[in-house]
């Protein structure tokens, strides 16, 4: 399974957004984005549905839990 942070450029990337775009969309900075994407940190569960929701995928998806 890849880690999140993979998932979440992947997704971003898919969807043509910018690491500031994404940034700007969750209030927070873009330092921030490249921690989730580089797997420093992780983002709480309230910004994972959020990121699912602008990417247009499901926080299963996001998560990498595929049935």
């Amino acid at each position: 399974m890849r880690p999140l942070g993979i998932r979440i450029r992947h997704y971003r990337e898919l969807a043509g957004l910018s690491t500031k775009e994404l940034a700007d969309f969750l209030e927070v900075t873009v330092n921030t984005i490249n921690n989730y994407e580089t797997g420093r940190t992780l983002p709480s569960m309230e910004k994972v549905v959020s990121i699912a929701h602008l990417l247009s995928v499901t926080t299963d998806q996001l998560l990498g839990y595929y049935i």
